[in-house]
């Protein structure tokens, strides 16, 4: 019980306002990225943190909770559809089920 008040907060409350930020640093940095005019591990990390929430994997954490934020979302969409960052995917998340008995997470090419 304690676990999903929890990520009831984290969801309502912690998330929202700390995507908010990262909204506010995108927009003041008015070129699609955290730093500079490219793609940084910056932009990376926060692709990855969206990518992590929209998985599902997180057990009381919605799915579509980044969507609200337009340039978060613009961004991670911009990330994902990189032909480098494709292949990564592919190599890193691409195995069968049955010949490892692992579930394969699906990191979302689109949020």
């Amino acid at each position: 019980v304690i676990k999903k008040q929890m990520r009831a907060a984290l969801s309502n409350d912690a998330l929202p306002k700390y995507f908010g930020y990262l909204e506010e640093i995108l927009e003041a940095n008015n070129s699609g990225w955290f730093v500079g005019d490219d793609m940084t591990i910056a932009d990376i990390a926060v692709w990855s943190l969206l990518g992590w929430i929209a998985q599902g994997v997180l057990d009381d954490i919605p799915t579509d909770l980044p969507k609200s934020f337009e340039r978060l979302t613009h961004l991670y969409n911009q990330i994902s559809q990189k032909p480098k960052v494709q292949e990564w995917k592919k190599m890193t998340y691409s195995y069968e089920e049955s010949a490892t008995g692992e579930y394969n997470y699906h990191v979302p090419d689109k949020i």
